[in-house]
């Protein structure tokens, strides 16, 4: 990669490097639109538009896609862990958001997802 690749390559991911560790250390908080924006110093407008010019996708379901792996880990982890503490736990405010989520990434609900680790697992 030449030198002007290499800059068109950060310029291209400014708004994304500087915000996702943001909102990893804060994930389990709740994050508003707002407070991503301000942390890049950006209008919210602004913001969606840039990040979502970046990563492909806008920066709401960016930290929803987060949560929902990181649930699929701590399940994984602990089956025996509740759902609802593990949905708590990655920032879902509810169990049914958190479960709407978890089936569209997974096609399972985590119940089922659970059982089926319990299954594997021997208990």
């Amino acid at each position: 990669m030449d030198a002007r690749q290499n800059l068109a390559t950060s310029h291209t991911w400014k708004v994304a490097q500087q915000i996702l560790p943001f909102i990893i250390e804060n994930f389990a908080d709740e994050i508003s639109l707002e407070d991503m924006a301000a942390q890049v110093g950006l209008s919210k407008f602004r913001f969606c538009r840039k990040f979502a010019g970046e990563c492909g996708i806008s920066p709401i379901k960016w930290l929803w896609h987060f949560r929902v792996l990181l649930a699929r880990e701590f399940i994984a982890i602990d089956p025996r862990w509740s759902l609802t503490d593990v949905a708590f736990a990655c920032g879902f405010t509810s169990s049914a958001h958190f479960s709407r989520s978890f089936r569209k990434a997974f096609g399972t609900c985590p119940t089922r997802y659970r059982a089926r680790l319990i299954i594997k697992g021997g208990g």
